[in-house]
C-alpha cells in the first residue's frame, strides 16, 4: 500500500537551506499522523499578510520531495 504524501508550505529561507543541503531535517507538529516512510513535499511559499499578521502566502511551484 502506498504511503501518504504530505504537502507542506515552507518559508523561502528554510526551503533554500534544504535545497542546498545546508538543512537536512524539518521539525513540525505531528498534526497529520506522520509515519516512517511517508513522502513529504516541501512547497516554496512566499510570506503574505492577513489581518495584520505574517502568513504563508502563495505557493510558487518550487517543490522538494523527500522521505
Amino acid at each position: 500500500m502506498p504511503r501518504p504524501t504530505h504537502k507542506l508550505k515552507t518559508w523561502p529561507s528554510y526551503f533554500q537551506r534544504v535545497w542546498t543541503g545546508e538543512k537536512t531535517f524539518e521539525v513540525r507538529l505531528d498534526d497529520r499522523g506522520y509515519q516512517k516512510g511517508d513522502e513529504v513535499v516541501l512547497r516554496y511559499s512566499a510570506p503574505g499578510t492577513a489581518g495584520g499578521r505574517i502568513t504563508l502566502g502563495e505557493v510558487s511551484g518550487r517543490v522538494l520531495p523527500a522521505r
